[in-house]
């Protein structure tokens, strides 16, 4: 199930480089 991990990880990367927030 690690794309499903990978998946969801890049997606809120993703969503936060598009956003410009601070995520961390």
């Amino acid at each position: 199930m690690q794309t499903e991990a990978s998946s969801f990880i890049m997606e809120k990367s993703y969503s936060c480089i598009v956003m410009e927030l601070r995520c961390q």
